[in-house]
């Protein structure tokens, strides 16, 4: 399977950014080890906050700092769009981890 991992920025950080055409349909993976205290995972069901004009069909964690997800769709009238994603996702220390992220898209 091919995808682009990044990494997840601490908390004050600017939030980490990715690029893509809205014909793409593209998988990335998160790596949220930075966010985690040591020896907790990431765990249970992904949920995320974007723009209508997006469609992520699919989130999950892999390996326990993983967070992955395929994004489709993006601006038809606008040269591009930068859009904010946030996903959140629970952790085996009863935290909510919250990932934040800019995916900027080129129209085609």
């Amino acid at each position: 399977m091919n995808y682009i991992t990044i990494s997840a920025s601490k908390p004050g950080a600017p939030a980490p950014k990715l690029e893509k055409r809205t014909s793409d349909e593209r998988t990335y993976w998160i790596d949220c080890s930075t966010l985690l205290a040591p020896n907790e995972l990431i765990c249970g069901q992904v949920t995320h906050k974007c723009s209508e004009e997006l469609n992520i069909p699919h989130s999950r964690t892999r390996q326990g700092r993983y967070l992955e997800f395929k994004v489709c769709g993006g601006p038809t009238t606008m040269p591009f769009v930068e859009y904010q994603v946030r996903f959140n996702v629970d952790t085996t220390n009863n935290n909510v981890v919250s990932v934040p992220l800019v995916l900027k898209v080129y129209s085609d």
